[in-house]
């Protein structure tokens, strides 16, 4: 089980389950059984810092939704291993 341990950007990143939003936009899919952080377009260098930012306090990959495997069964949906994984999400954490 990851853990995602949000400790900046509070005002305008959120992760819902496997969604990475920044401000009001869906900026990014997390796949969890591949690693990786799937990169819904081309975004603002702030809203690529958020994004960035997500992908390494997962410690996953920063891919392009445009380089993703397809399932050859149904269009335009990233092929997934399984769907184990969870994600833990915690706000304000401090290691002190």
């Amino acid at each position: 089980m990851k853990l995602f341990r949000q400790e900046r950007y509070f005002q305008n990143l959120r992760v819902q389950g496997t969604r990475v939003i920044s401000y009001t936009t869906e900026v990014a899919e997390i796949d969890h059984p591949n690693e990786q952080v799937i990169r819904l377009g081309y975004w603002s260098a702030t809203t690529s810092k958020h994004i960035n930012y997500v992908a390494s306090q997962l410690e996953y990959k920063v891919v392009d939704v445009h380089d993703v495997e397809m399932d050859d069964d149904i269009e335009n949906t990233p092929k997934r291993k399984s769907a184990k994984d969870k994600i833990i999400i915690e706000y304000g954490v401090n290691d002190d």
